[in-house]
């Protein structure tokens, strides 16, 4: 499994050091038990932990396939079938 743990906690410390207060990442849900790992390593660097804040995205299911999508600004899906 690839992850961005230390790479993430690199741009962290890189944006306190510019001057940055709050860091704030939008994560998945599924991500929940990565916070702490990178409040772990901020504070393993020097920085307050909870300078980072974090939003939680949740993942929308996507559209069945009976519905069309348009281009046309002014008009939303529609339930006819292809």
């Amino acid at each position: 499994m690839k992850t961005y743990f230390a790479s993430d906690i690199a741009y962290h410390l890189e944006k306190r050091e510019r001057g940055f207060e709050r860091l704030i990442d939008v994560l998945g849900a599924d991500h929940h038990g990565y916070v702490a790992r990178v409040r772990a390593g901020l504070e393993a660097m020097g920085e307050p932990g909870d300078s980072l804040e974090v939003l939680e995205a949740a993942v929308a299911p996507a559209a069945p396939a009976t519905f069309q999508y348009s281009t046309d600004l002014n008009s939303g899906p529609t339930s006819r079938r292809r």
